[in-house]
This record gives C-alpha cells, sequence and structure tokens, in this order.
C-alpha cells in the first residue's frame, strides 16, 4: 500500500511519521545519487570473435546498429554488439583496447564519447526557489539501474512513457539529483 501526504518543510514531515507510528526512511534518492560513480569502460575483453555477426552502434534516437566485419584490422572506437551462445555481448572500444560493457552503460559512455546528451531536465514550476522538475530520458538510452532508481525513488513511482517524444520521463526530481545522475553518466545537464 502506498500512503501520499504532503508537507511543507522536512520536520513536518518527521513529526507527521512519528505521530502515525512509522520510522521515516530519509533521502533514499539523494543517498543513491551521492552514490553514483562516474561510468566509464573499466573491465577488459578480448575483441569479437573473428567470424562472428558485428554490430556498431550508429545512433541512440532511434537506436540503429549497422554491421561491421569482425575481421577489420583496426576498427573505430564505440560500441559494439555480438551474438554469443544467442544472446548480445556488448564491449566497447576505447584508443585501441576493448572493454566488456552492459546495453546501458555502454551507450552513455559511447553518448559521452561524441558529446551527445540523452537526459533533459525541465523545472515543474516557475515560481521563486523552486528546484523540482521533469527529467526525459531518450528511450534509445536506457538508464542504467541504480541511476533509474534514485530518479523513481523522488516519486516512488515508476516512469511515464511519452510516445510522440520517445523519452521515459521522471517527475518531481530536484535538480541536485538530476545533476548527479547526469555527472555519473558523463552527461551535461540539459534544461529545458
Amino acid at each position: 500500500m502506498t500512503l501520499y501526504a504532503v508537507f511543507r518543510t522536512e520536520a513536518e514531515l518527521a513529526e507527521g511519521a512519528a505521530e502515525a507510528g512509522l520510522a521515516l526512511a530519509g533521502l533514499a534518492a539523494h543517498r543513491i545519487a551521492l552514490s553514483l560513480n562516474s561510468i566509464e569502460p573499466r573491465d577488459p575483453t578480448g575483441p569479437p570473435a573473428y567470424g562472428s555477426e558485428v554490430k556498431r552502434l550508429h545512433t541512440t534516437q532511434p537506436r540503429e546498429w549497422l554491421p561491421v566485419s569482425a575481421a577489420q584490422s583496426n576498427p573505430s572506437d564505440g560500441l559494439y554488439s555480438e551474438q554469443v551462445h544467442g544472446r548480445p555481448r556488448y564491449i566497447t572500444r576505447r584508443g585501441g583496447e576493448w572493454f566488456a560493457s552492459e546495453l546501458s552503460i555502454g551507450i552513455f559512455a559511447e553518448l559521452a564519447r561524441r558529446g551527445e546528451s540523452a537526459v533533459r531536465w525541465r523545472i515543474d514550476s516557475e515560481r521563486k526557489g523552486a528546484d523540482t522538475g521533469t527529467v526525459f530520458v531518450d528511450w534509445g538510452a536506457p538508464l542504467p539501474t541504480l541511476h533509474s532508481r534514485a530518479l523513481v525513488l523522488c516519486t516512488g513511482l515508476p516512469p511515464k512513457f511519452g510516445t510522440i517524444a520517445t523519452t521515459a520521463i521522471y517527475e518531481n526530481v530536484p535538480r541536485s539529483i538530476a545533476a548527479r545522475v547526469c555527472t555519473s553518466l558523463g552527461q551535461a545537464l540539459v534544461i529545458d
């Protein structure tokens, strides 16, 4: 069961929780956001298997992969995918070296390498002192689990999905949390 209550200050919230016999869990979204490390390829791995079907990420919005040759002598930096036992394996090439990657981390590392952004924040209100807003993330760039969790915990609700702009929409996100999520993803906080 989820119960929503409106409070003006954190002290009022703590008092209300105590009166209801509930424990105040604190600011989980802030704690998670502060714990996010910078994503970057770190785990060395081998190149794609010779003769395997390899694709290179071309664009993220929409997500498009282009076939490349696994036998290519000096492939360019980027995010690659190959099928291994029927499952995708994602690997990133940086400076002549190969690194293992998850899809979401690989996409954001590639966006950072290209200097592109897939995350935007829009303030909820024009009132003075307002610092909460809505985060929009392009569908082609799925957030890593902890990054998504930090944004979801701002409301306790899953993201909405915008079909026209093809974005995941996270509401009631403080600017500080949005900025920390973006920084750890190698993204600049784009403010709409």
